[in-house]
């Protein structure tokens, strides 16, 4: 759909990106290197990885809607800074978010820990992914960065709202988190899920 590559300043406003044929990871709105954009008011539909921010920073993905991909429907991987505010999320595929380093899979920009810091998740919906009883699959957000916000969200119907996950390569830095005022409402198996070796994360005001 797009690959953007050391793109910056650009603007990408009411578009439609619908039914990819790619397979893999390839189908998607993709910026790479690349900092200081804005994705605002898109359609993005039935995709892979729909939505991708590798090794950008200070992006704003705001007011857009996001749904079906065969992996997941956003992704933050080793960038900073990033707003993802006011959109609307479903995956009824898989799950909807991933937020984690770059680990040997992510071949654009392999092997990049501890750098997906101060991301700002906010006032988003997360209305529907895949649904089955385990913690790490169907997740609202796939979650494992540093120093970030999660706040006034709304996950539902999800498998997990939100999976605090650590595990190898890519998810080995989940610290200095604050998740608060979200509302989690009928997901099949928690709201909120915590995995092992996480440092300073705090959640206040979940309902």
């Amino acid at each position: 759909w797009l690959e953007a590559q050391d793109a910056h300043h650009v603007t990408v406003r009411y578009c439609t990106f619908e039914a990819s044929p790619a397979t893999g990871t390839t189908g998607n709105v993709r910026f790479v290197r690349s900092d200081d954009n804005l994705l605002l008011g898109n359609r993005i539909h039935g995709g892979n990885d729909d939505l991708l921010l590798i090794d950008s920073e200070r992006n704003v993905v705001e007011g857009n809607t996001v749904t079906e991909g065969g992996h997941s429907v956003f992704g933050i991987r080793c960038g900073d800074r990033n707003v993802i505010r006011r959109n609307r999320f479903a995956n009824t595929r898989q799950k909807i978010g991933e937020v984690y380093d770059c680990g040997e899979d992510t071949t654009a920009v392999p092997n990049a820990f501890d750098s997906t810091r101060q991301n700002l998740i906010e006032a988003n919906e997360f209305t529907a992914t895949d649904r089955h009883y385990s913690t790490s699959g169907g997740n609202g957000i796939q979650y494992a960065g540093q120093d970030g916000i999660v706040r006034r969200n709304v996950f539902r119907n999800a498998n997990v709202g939100l999976g605090m996950q650590t595990y190898a390569d890519e998810a080995l830095h989940n610290r200095g988190n604050r998740v608060y005022a979200n509302v989690f409402f009928a997901n099949e198996c928690a709201g909120i899920s915590l995995g092992a070796d996480e440092q300073d994360n705090a959640f206040v005001n979940n309902v």
